[in-house]
């Protein structure tokens, strides 16, 4: 069991590490097919994420939900 989740660490720290620089473009290409449908956010720092959970949170406060 110690082995299995000794793996399981090491192939989410590789995965996390190498993200960048094997995913990203990837991912981003993905994402690019729903742009004229969805509204995608990208937020690079912790300053964004808490500015865009503010808002969010702010407008569920004025909608009511």
């Amino acid at each position: 069991m110690k082995n299995a989740v000794r793996n399981w660490i090491g192939l989410l720290l590789n995965a996390v590490w190498n993200y960048k620089k094997r995913t990203r473009a990837t991912v981003l290409g993905q994402l690019n097919a729903f742009k004229d449908q969805k509204k995608i956010i990208i937020v690079k720092t912790r300053q964004e994420v808490k500015e865009i959970t503010n808002r969010i949170t702010n407008t569920r406060k004025m909608i009511g939900t």
